[in-house]
């Protein structure tokens, strides 16, 4: 059985501007076409399930599967944006 966070649903490029604006900080980002990423992925083992999981969005696949808030009110669960802000640490900025 599983449960989904729905508001942890993010882009890889919000994610980054994300964490641009969090911690005030850029990550190395390399461009590349999709044919030099393709054939990254092609040429390294394992790099299969990140197209899975960045490229196509497999993880963002709209199930039955009920919500954890609503499942558990009670409790609190962590947004990607307050774990950018922890791991910011004491430069990061709250949107």
């Amino acid at each position: 059985s599983e449960i989904r966070i729905a508001q942890n649903k993010i882009t890889q490029s919000a994610m980054i501007e994300l964490w641009r604006r969090v911690s005030g900080r850029s990550p190395r980002v390399k461009q590349m076409s999709a044919d030099e990423l393709e054939a990254m992925i092609a040429a390294v083992p394992g790099l299969g399930l990140l197209r899975a999981f960045w490229l196509r969005g497999e993880t963002a696949l709209e199930t039955a599967t009920p919500e954890a808030g609503a499942l558990y009110p009670e409790l609190r669960f962590e947004s990607i944006e307050s774990a950018f802000v922890a791991m910011a640490g004491a430069g990061g900025r709250r949107l």
